[in-house]
């Protein structure tokens, strides 16, 4: 994977947590827990809570390539105002 970016999906989107491989052809990850940057990541400016009934899409590129996906944090699935605890599953099809 080389790159990872959590979007708020919004009139006006705004990044709330980007991390980029410090490898030039990525680094293998299976799960990363938002706003924990992995080995051989680096993370580009800071990250943002995340907010109970906002949709939000996640972006990953890879060397072999890429997608997205998008979730919604509903109120009936987590207590906290504030999540900063969400896993990422990152399959991208070739290990990276």
């Amino acid at each position: 994977m080389n790159l990872l970016i959590v979007e708020m999906v919004a009139d006006q989107p705004s990044t709330h947590w980007r991390i980029e491989s410090e490898q030039l052809n990525g680094t293998s990850a299976q799960f990363i827990q938002y706003g924990k940057v992995p080995r051989s990541f680096r993370q580009v400016g800071l990250n943002k809570a995340l907010h109970i009934g906002q949709l939000y899409r996640v972006d990953v590129l890879a060397s072999g390539g890429g997608g997205y996906r998008y979730f919604l944090l509903r109120p009936d699935t987590y207590s906290d105002i504030m999540i900063t605890d969400l896993e990422i599953a990152v399959s991208t099809g070739n290990g990276q």
